[in-house]
């Protein structure tokens, strides 16, 4: 388990950085747009896709962490009438649900990325979208591998309340 705990936090500290060097890059964006809008004859168009595709990896960055801390919205009257067992397989059947779409999504996402390649942005005319596809197979991935880590966590879980029944 020391390996999987050592993996885990090196992909937190990637995907913390990533989501906080995304948003750093947004506000610069955005405060250069604002500035241009005040104090320039024209505000530079490529603010505007610039923040998007930032906001964008704000968010694919910070979906794992989010369901590795439990942020994202739960069903907690389900969990407040289930208990022992039931909640048990309740908690495993959704988890399995979750990962598996996730997956598959990140799967089938790289065919929308290889699309991306041969198109730019429209004001980024240096970017290829397939920067921005690739977007969704971080998030969907890294939303599937935490949600691993969560049924990895809720077994554990049952498997120690077993073990003090007993």
């Amino acid at each position: 388990m020391g390996l999987l705990r050592f993996i885990k936090k090196i992909l937190d500290t990637v995907l913390a950085v990533g989501a906080i060097v995304s948003m750093v890059c947004m506000v610069v964006t955005v405060l250069i747009q604002v500035f241009a809008r005040f104090f320039l004859p024209q505000a530079p168009s490529w603010t505007e896709e610039a923040s998007r595709i930032f906001f964008i990896y704000i968010t694919a960055f910070a979906s794992g962490l989010a369901l590795e801390r439990n942020a994202f919205v739960s069903l907690g009257i389900i969990e407040q009438y289930c208990k022992g067992r039931l909640l048990f397989f309740v908690r495993l059947l959704v988890g399995c649900v979750s990962v598996f779409f996730a997956l598959l999504i990140a799967y089938v996402s790289f065919e929308f990325v290889e699309i991306g390649t041969m198109q730019n942005a429209p004001t980024l005319r240096f970017l290829t979208m397939d920067y921005v596809f690739i977007s969704i197979t971080v998030m969907m991935g890294m939303v599937g591998v935490y949600g691993v880590i969560d049924l990895l966590s809720i077994i554990k879980s049952q498997l120690c309340m077993k073990e003090k029944t007993k």
